[in-house]
């Protein structure tokens, strides 16, 4: 999946360059979205069961 969101991740340099217009802040929010559930499963995994 980190190969799919590219520089995006951090600067938005896709931006003006994306064929389907996708706005800044769904990128944004996307990229949030994956970080968040990322450092869940890490925590998951780390718990003692």
């Amino acid at each position: 999946m980190e190969m799919f969101f590219g520089s995006c991740t951090n600067h938005g340099e896709c931006h003006d360059a994306c064929p389907k217009e996708i706005p800044l802040d769904l990128i944004a929010w996307t990229n949030r979205d994956y970080i968040k559930s990322k450092n869940k499963n890490r925590k998951l995994a780390g718990q003692k069961g």
